[in-house]
Formats: structure tokens, sequence, C-alpha cells
């Protein structure tokens, strides 16, 4: 039996805090681990990181306000590249399933799932670094492996962007929103000057929307 001492760090991140804590209960009776975090959203489990310390397994739900799942398993695979995350929904729809994988979750459960479900991912996680099921086929999981091989990573995007493109872009995903004519002013260009670098920029970055662009940003720390 594990001691106290070389237990797991579980965390649980979930809005409904008693949706929360009965996952929280049944991870807490996993003998390899005990949940030491239990937070509202991804944000609020930044912030408590920095006061708990490391957490060997977070388990994620997709759907919160604030920082949502996605976004949260993407931050922990930047920040914390050795906590395993693992995505929880009420919605596993195939296209939330891959997007979750391609986020970075290393297994993805179903709400509508039983509590022996959660531990043998927990159990599969730990032991072979990630957990298949009925909604994870290693087909799935290889797919969106060989998709992210084959994408530019993205600080060789960036570098594909000239000075005044970059410029254009960081006004262009600016928080404020500004319009197409907004960012040439601001630039110093002509309307049809800021048309060109957008209709380059998207070429480059394969950004088919302004929302891509944003997220891009926003994901890849640039600027």
């Amino acid at each position: 039996m594990s001691t106290t001492n070389n237990l797991l760090r579980l965390a649980v991140v979930d809005d409904h805090p008693v949706v929360r804590d009965a996952y929280a209960a049944v991870m807490d009776t996993w003998p390899r681990g005990r949940v030491v975090l239990r937070a509202e959203h991804g944000l609020d489990y930044e912030r408590q990181c920095a006061e708990v310390g490391h957490v060997h397994i977070a388990l994620v739900d997709l759907d919160m306000p604030v920082r949502d799942g996605f976004e949260t398993i993407r931050w922990i695979g930047r920040h914390q590249p050795r906590t395993k995350p693992v995505a929880l929904t009420g919605d596993p729809q195939p296209h939330r399933v891959q997007r979750s994988l391609q986020a970075g979750s290393l297994g993805v459960l179903s709400k509508a799932g039983k509590a022996s479900d959660l531990l043998r991912a927990l159990e599969h996680v730990h032991l072979a670094g990630f957990h298949y099921n009925d909604l994870v086929s290693k087909e799935l999981r290889r797919s969106v492996q060989d998709a992210a091989a084959a994408r530019p990573a993205p600080g060789d995007l960036w570098a594909k962007l000239t000075p005044r493109e970059r410029e254009f872009v960081l006004l262009y995903a600016h928080p404020k929103g500004y319009h197409l004519t907004e960012v040439g002013q601001r630039m110093g260009i002509k309307p049809e000057t800021a048309e060109s670098h957008r209709k380059n920029v998207v070429a480059k970055l394969h950004a088919k929307t302004r929302a891509d662009l944003v997220r891009m940003v926003v994901e890849n720390g640039w600027g």
C-alpha cells in the first residue's frame, strides 16, 4: 500500500461543485493517488497550482466558463509538461473528442461513464501514458498525431511572415477588434495594402478566419 508521501497528486477541474466533489471522491479511492486540488475552471486551476505545486494527473471538464477544458489542457501542455491531462465531457461527440486530443488530452471520458471507468483511466494514464476506450481508438489517436506532425511548428509559421506582416497580425488580432481600415491607419498604409497583408498572412498561416488568427496569436504567445 502506498504511503501518503508517495501518492500521486491529482486534480479535478469542473465548474459544478457537486460534480467536482463526486469525481474527487472517486479519485480518492484510487490507491495510487489523492486529490490535492479542486478548481472551478482553468484559470482557477492555474492560480491554485501556484500554491499547491506539481500535479501528476488532472481530470479536466471540457465545458467550463472563464477558461474551458480545451484551453486548460493546452495550458497544461505548455506550462506543466509533466502533468497528464484527461478530458471529461458530457457531450462526447467525435469532433469534440478529436479536438481534445489535439489539445493534448491523454484520454477522454464521458460523464455518463461509471466510477470504474475513471479509475481504469487513471491507472492506464499513469502506467502507459494514455487511455484508450470506446471514445478514443488507436486509429483516431494516430490520425491526430499524424496531422500534428504534418503541421509546421508555430515558430516556423511566424518566421514566414515579414516584419510588417507580423505587425499586421498583432493589430488585426488585437482584443479591441480593429477593423481592417483601422489597422491600415495604425500602420500608416492604404486600405488596399492592408488587404494585401491580410491575404498574405492568411495564406502563410493557413488561417481561414480572423478568429483563427486570434487563436494562433493567443495559443502561441506571439507578440
